[in-house]
């Protein structure tokens, strides 16, 4: 931790950290649209990295070029040449115009790092001139290897499923991540997959049903950003899985990225 926040110069890029209370929340999906919202709609040259074991493959664009792994390897045994350029190889960018490193095939080379690699390689990318924002992708938890990361974090979005009661484990990551979090970081807790028809019965103040809230209306804690079950936000689109910033899924994410701005701006 302590190489992680010592004199790590991000020379302004901001970091924003998405972690999942749980798995199964959708978390890929809502730091993914994230970042297309922050490149699409807000002028910010965004970059999503996966921490994960295994990366979303369904919501990412494979094939292409070098992958990250070979960025990796470049970069860590010094062989730099031209790094700027060498990025770019790996790199691609989708419709939305936000970026990401084309996948390795199998485990995610960037969870297999040390801490040192890890800080060379988010040196690398702060120092390329490339980006205004990392979105991290930080998976289901934020485990002791990843705390000190969250240190260097300007922002915090902790994803729950909102399908799922489970308020011990949410109230357990909200205070992981507050914890890591540097003064001053905005943190935004979100309620995914919520069904809409009706909240379970006795939610109602006469004991019965009553109409979900809308995306944004609070959830279980006051402030909470709620997203109910969107099918219709997602798409096949060449043999993976697409999502576009429209519905329910969109309002949510829309939300999201306008309460991480004004913290951040």
């Amino acid at each position: 931790e302590e190489g992680f926040l010592g004199g790590f110069d991000s020379r302004g890029v901001r970091l924003i950290a998405c972690s999942g209370a749980g798995g199964g929340c959708g978390l890929s999906s809502v730091a993914i649209g994230i970042g297309r919202e922050l490149a699409a709609y807000n002028g910010r040259r965004t970059l999503y990295l996966s921490l994960e074991s295994l990366e979303a493959d369904a919501l990412c664009v494979t094939g292409g070029g070098r992958d990250i792994g070979d960025f990796i390897y470049m970069l860590m045994r010094e062989r730099r040449g031209d790094m700027g350029l060498f990025l770019e190889s790996c790199l691609h960018k989708d419709s939305y115009g936000l970026e990401r490193f084309y996948p390795s095939k199998g485990v995610n080379d960037l969870s297999r790092v040390s801490g040192a690699e890890l800080r060379a390689f988010l040196d690398a990318l702060a120092g390329s001139g490339r980006f205004d924002v990392i979105v991290l992708d930080m998976g289901g938890s934020v485990r002791d290897g990843l705390r000190g990361l969250a240190g260097l974090c300007s922002a915090s979005v902790i994803v729950e499923n909102g399908a799922v009661a489970d308020a011990g484990k949410s109230r357990k990551a909200r205070l992981l991540m507050e914890g890591c979090l540097p003064e001053g970081a905005v943190s935004v807790n979100v309620r995914n997959m919520i069904r809409r028809e009706t909240l379970s019965a006795g939610e109602g103040d006469d004991g019965g049903d009553e109409p979900a809230r809308p995306c944004g209306d609070g959830g279980e804690e006051d402030g909470d950003v709620e997203i109910g079950f969107d099918e219709a936000g997602f798409r096949t689109c060449g043999g993976t899985v697409d999502f576009v910033l429209s519905n329910e899924f969109g309002a949510g994410v829309k939300e999201i990225t306008d309460r991480l701005l004004k913290g951040l701006d």
